[in-house]
């Protein structure tokens, strides 16, 4: 469950995504730490930006800065928002960054694999600019080679993920 929320410092006011994970259920806690630590070190203009997380008892939550414009899915299928080509080809090029600043090393020994890339992870600020989010499934690796001993289970959505990979 995602909630927006606003903070109030005096005459500022910031608002920010909630994301909840629901305590009942035995999922979610490894992808949890997972997006802490990934958005904790990385830092790009396309990757939204993670301002903090609760781990109070059952209690699991992360903060985020807002995306006004909400999800791509939401403009592709839901709203009936007529995206220009320009807007569009903003939103792909800025995915595209965010998604090779992840591949390539983030300027560090190693990458990071989305493993869940799909049109409801890529959120849109105030500006239509693409911020890649979702890293739950993210897997890290060595940039230095194409193929290591990191062995990992088939994780995604179906039918957005390659299919030799699966």
């Amino acid at each position: 469950m995602v909630y927006k929320g606003m903070i109030s410092n005096g005459p500022t006011k910031s608002i920010y995504a909630i994301k909840r994970l629901n305590f009942m259920s035995n999922q979610g806690a490894p992808e949890f730490w997972v997006e802490v630590k990934l958005l904790s070190r990385l830092r790009h203009c396309n990757l939204v930006h993670l301002i903090g997380y609760c781990n109070g008892g059952k209690e699991m939550a992360l903060v985020y800065e807002y995306m006004h414009n909400g999800s791509l899915f939401d403009h592709l299928h839901k709203k009936g928002t007529i995206l220009t080509w320009p807007q569009r080809l903003k939103i792909c090029i800025g995915a595209a960054h965010g998604l090779d600043y992840l591949h390539t090393g983030t300027g560090t020994q190693h990458k990071v694999i989305h493993r869940d890339m799909k049109s409801s992870n890529i959120l849109l600020d105030q500006n239509y600019a693409a911020n890649i989010a979702d890293l739950g499934f993210a897997k890290v690796g060595p940039t230095n080679q194409t193929h290591t001993h990191v062995s990992t289970t088939v994780k995604g959505t179906f039918g957005y993920m390659d299919p030799n990979y699966f």
